[in-house]
């Protein structure tokens, strides 16, 4: 239902609340690794994605802990979910270059994005 999502976000972590009228997620705390695992406290996306930045964008999806699945999932569903149109928008092009890399780390970036609901 992401016509039902208000067009500015809001998300409480601890003692930093995120609001922003153009995008929910914004990067409060620095990142941190631990154990080898990316931790990311809120996560910022590349806007706009590209295939020069979609490793970093996979990254980025793919570390989001369970409390900021809301927060993601407003941010790409925001402007008719102009964010996952765009990434969807970059598999011709890399087909095109024969980039099977970007086409997997799309295609992984996109599944995980599509499954932020699910519970896990």
């Amino acid at each position: 239902e992401a016509a039902a999502l208000p067009m500015a976000a809001t998300a409480a972590y601890g003692n930093n609340t995120i609001s922003s009228p153009h995008m929910a997620l914004h990067t409060l705390n620095s990142n941190s690794t631990e154990g080898g695992t990316m931790v990311v406290a809120n996560p910022q996306l590349p806007s706009p994605p590209t295939l020069s930045n979609i490793e970093e964008i996979a990254d980025i999806v793919a570390a989001v802990q369970m409390q900021q699945r809301d927060t993601l999932s407003m941010f790409v569903s925001q402007n008719d979910c102009a964010y996952l149109k765009a990434l969807l928008a970059l598999f011709p092009s890399a087909e095109g270059k024969d980039d099977y890399r970007a086409l997997a780390t799309l295609a992984a970036c996109v599944k995980t994005i599509l499954l932020l609901n699910e519970p896990s």
